[in-house]
């Protein structure tokens, strides 16, 4: 499986050349292209970047142009929505196609296997792109119970009968 995986990065990382593209810009340009108009915000959150580096990555695909920004007014980066140009779909398209094939080659031209087992990486790759550990928010402290009317009575009681 090691070697499998190994051919699979190798392929991947021949077809961002190909397309002239970085790791973060092909991950950005397909959540990008399975959310439509989505906010730079939320890509975000979805690629586990910080604001500032999704719209770095961002400026590098307009510059490139393969996606577009919509600014909202008085929203500042959080508001800016995100499209796919025609030639950002292209690209994606094209880097999905030579990482496959150059794949298929690298499994020695078993073309059905490779597309299986690359397809099987693909997802369980988006999983674990996707999977974040899960916090779990602290559980604030059980206040002291409140005392009860008959306790009070009787504390009340026994001071009326002490004198105190």
């Amino acid at each position: 499986m090691e070697r499998v995986t190994q051919y699979y990065n190798r392929a991947k990382e021949y077809a961002l050349k190909k397309v002239n593209l970085s790791s973060p810009e092909l991950s950005l340009l397909a959540e990008a292209v399975r959310n439509p108009g989505a906010t730079l915000q939320s890509l975000a959150e979805k690629l586990s970047l910080t604001l500032n580096a999704a719209s770095e990555v961002v400026a590098s695909l307009v510059e490139k142009g393969m996606v577009s920004e919509e600014k909202e007014k008085g929203g500042g980066k959080k508001k800016v929505r995100v499209s796919v140009t025609k030639k950002g779909r292209v690209a994606k398209l094209q880097a999905s196609e030579h990482a496959w094939m150059a794949f298929a080659r690298a499994l020695g031209g078993a073309a059905s296997v490779a597309i299986a087992v690359a397809g099987l990486i693909n997802t369980l790759s988006s999983i674990l792109d996707r999977w974040r550990p899960v916090t779990v928010p602290d559980i604030p402290e059980e206040e002291p119970p409140k005392r009860r009317k008959a306790v009070k009575k009787r504390k009340a009681k026994a001071r009326r009968k002490s004198g105190v």
